[in-house]
């Protein structure tokens, strides 16, 4: 969904920032200096005394460096800055990792949201459609509400896919679709002792068996597999789930 794919951009965000973080910290504090500073030597008046950010508590020491990696990542403003070559030497490697991926975050954000809202819009269109439907063919009240309720509901859900929706298998070989569907099949046939036996028996005319008469569906709550009066053409075996 879009709110786990935000949730992980932004995990990835911060673990990237805590990363470099660590690094612009121990850049600072290791001493490496070409010109008798680093930033960590800085000093900064704290409460009514002025003291070094090595003198500062952890805390306060990780996230300055947090809040300086943050910065480089959305080009924002920060107090700290390099005293030195090898700090600005990072910074600049800093800020060409936040450009590069930067670009690329936002362009997938921007995606992201575009095929949300495209999704959310069909979504709504089709329900709007369907209430227009029902009013002009002057569906009963209690009717037209339990069809809306459970369109809404199928269209905010997300079912398990079949080959059928999978548009770009018809890309493959004939045998390797064969390969794939006789793979996911097999582990509910052989389930039931009948299908098992046969595979046993004769496994190339059960492979011929796979691939020329049986195909994988998905039901939905609700739907009806059988009604009554209807001459039946298929056979089901339940893979998972029940019916009722």
């Amino acid at each position: 969904s879009v709110v786990l794919q935000l949730l992980s951009i932004s995990f990835l965000i911060l673990s990237l920032s805590h990363v470099i973080a660590c690094a612009w910290w121990a850049l600072g504090a290791s001493g490496w200096t070409d010109t008798q500073a680093t930033w960590t030597h800085l000093v900064r008046t704290v409460g009514e005394e002025e003291a070094s950010y090595l003198d500062t508590p952890a805390f306060y020491q990780y996230t300055t460096a947090f809040h300086f990696a943050m910065a480089q990542a959305t080009l924002g403003s920060m107090e700290v800055s390099p005293t030195n070559s090898w700090e600005r030497v990072f910074n600049i490697l800093c800020l060409l990792v936040a450009l590069l991926c930067g670009s690329t975050l936002i362009s997938t954000l921007s995606a992201m949201m575009v095929d949300f809202h495209m999704a959310r819009r069909g979504k709504v269109r089709s329900l709007r459609m369907l209430r227009r439907y029902l009013t002009e063919k002057k569906v009963s009240r209690a009717l037209s509400l339990c069809i809306q309720r459970q369109a809404c509901r199928r269209v905010r859900e997300q079912n398990m896919l079949t080959a059928d929706d999978v548009s770009v298998l018809s890309a493959i070989s004939e045998s390797l679709r064969n390969h794939l569907h006789r793979e996911v099949c097999l582990p509910t046939l052989e389930s039931y002792p009948l299908f098992r036996t046969l595979h046993l028996v004769d496994w190339v005319w059960f492979d011929r068996f796979l691939n020329d008469a049986v195909k994988m569906e998905v039901a939905r709550p609700d739907d009806d597999i059988f009604l009554a009066g209807r001459l039946a053409t298929s056979a089901y075996c339940i893979s998972r789930g029940t019916v009722t």
